[in-house]
């Protein structure tokens, strides 16, 4: 009778002591390793005129300077752009002298859309082109011509490389536009510059 005690005391005083254990649990923390993308671009219109730096914090970003296309008799083919009297008037001059350079800003690979904000004026059509310029540049251009209207945004190019010296790597941009049978206009539109992440 005395052993049967015993041995129930030290089972209750064994459970006891369990209970009073701190549980073995256990708990996760994430751990979060940010660096934002960052889709800038710089482009440069020719004689550096009308330069504008363009980030991923400025919406829809800065303007660059005024372009016109000019056709004197109405009906004229592949006229190239050339900048408003207001920034020089300097113009395009194929390849050699393209209207659009860019040079990737930010921290990624970068694709690039062109896009009119409205219709152009009846009798009107633009085309553009692109080129890669520079050692190493391995970014996706452009050839031939595409059409550049507001329906749908044009790819100029694709996988535009970082590079800690923008001299190495650029995309040349090319527009030219035809006239047909138009008189007597003078209207304005909108090209956005969209840029995305290409990796």
């Amino acid at each position: 009778m005395v052993w049967k005690h015993f041995r129930l005391i030290v089972f209750v005083a064994a459970f006891i002591a369990l209970a009073a254990m701190p549980l073995a649990e256990w708990a996760n923390t994430a751990v979060i390793f940010n660096v934002p993308v960052d889709t800038g671009f710089t482009i440069t219109l020719p004689l550096g005129a009308g330069e504008a730096n363009a980030s991923s914090a400025s919406d829809p970003g800065p303007a660059t300077a005024d372009i016109n296309f000019t056709c004197v008799t109405g009906t004229c083919t592949r006229v190239e752009p050339c900048l408003t009297t207001a920034f020089g008037g300097s113009c395009q001059a194929g390849a050699a002298v393209p209207i659009f350079q860019y040079t990737n800003a930010g921290n990624v690979n970068l694709s690039m859309t062109l896009i009119f904000n409205s219709s152009l004026p009846s009798g009107i059509t633009v085309g553009v082109n692109s080129s890669a310029s520079g050692v190493g540049n391995n970014a996706v251009t452009i050839g031939p011509e595409i059409p550049l209207n507001n329906s749908m945004e044009a790819m100029i190019f694709q996988e535009l490389n970082t590079t800690a010296s923008p001299a190495c790597c650029s995309i040349n941009v090319t527009l030219y536009a035809n006239f047909t049978s138009v008189s007597g206009l003078v209207e304005q539109r909108l090209i956005t510059h969209n840029s995305t992440n290409a990796n």
